[in-house]
């Protein structure tokens, strides 16, 4: 084989590396793009999913405190109810010692 032939061989060899080099590269820069298109689609799915697990703990957090309230203050009622029915219930006692008090005072 002539000298040239096989320089021309070596350099269209070499041109065939170069164009499967760039190939490759611009395939895988292609391939990582999208992996990362990928990622953040997914990053933004996980986030979105947080956001509404976190609405959703957080409505019935609410919901629970304000049970919880309604239930202290529903106890708070029945039992100012019941003091207030005592009070009421010892009126006449008080007025009648209150009474005694002044006679006793008055005649000592």
């Amino acid at each position: 084989m002539a000298r040239e032939v096989v320089l021309e061989r070596i350099r269209e060899a070499e041109a065939r590396r170069r164009e499967m080099e760039e190939a490759a590269a611009k395939e895988r820069e292609r391939v990582l793009q999208e992996a990362r298109r990928e990622v953040r689609r997914i990053l933004d799915e996980a986030e979105a999913s947080a956001a509404r697990a976190a609405s959703e703990h957080l409505s019935a957090a609410q919901k629970a405190i304000q049970e919880e309230r309604a239930a202290i203050l529903a106890r708070g009622e029945a039992q100012n109810s019941r003091r207030r029915a005592v009070a009421e219930s010892r009126v006449d006692e008080a007025s009648e010692c209150i009474y005694k008090e002044f006679l006793r005072r008055v005649n000592a």
